[in-house]
């Protein structure tokens, strides 16, 4: 999948054989980054910031790899990157559904996804 290859043919690059690369322990918005994958997801100043656009970053299979990548307080990382990118394609391959157009033969995205950004009840 040619969205995750960028990973490895950036320059400088955040994944060299299949390995993540390390960089210096810094804490960005509550998260310990010590990689440059994690560092381009949080950092918005990281050379790296700009390999994704914007419109790509709001994408579900982008969604689903930061997630993945930054876990939360407990998480144990990975030094490799497929076990992210598979977990990410066979995530998102679960919770999209795809169906052909009649009328112009191309497959379509026929899911919906939702961002939830804050929840407030009264109880």
């Amino acid at each position: 999948m040619d969205f995750f290859d960028r990973l490895q043919d950036s320059e400088p690059q955040i994944v060299k054989n299949g390995s993540i690369v390390k960089c210096m322990d810094m804490q960005y918005d509550g998260f310990m980054v010590s990689d440059l994958l994690r560092d381009m997801l949080v950092n918005e100043d990281s050379e790296n910031a700009a390999m994704y656009s914007p419109e790509e970053r709001s994408q579900l299979l982008y969604r689903i790899l930061h997630h993945l990548a930054l876990g939360g307080p407990m998480c144990q990382f990975e030094d490799e990157l497929e076990p992210y990118t598979e977990t990410a394609k066979r995530l998102y391959k679960g919770l999209v559904s795809v169906q052909k157009n009649a009328s112009t033969g191309k497959v379509e995205i026929t899911s919906v996804v939702y961002a939830v950004n804050s929840v407030t009840a009264d109880l």
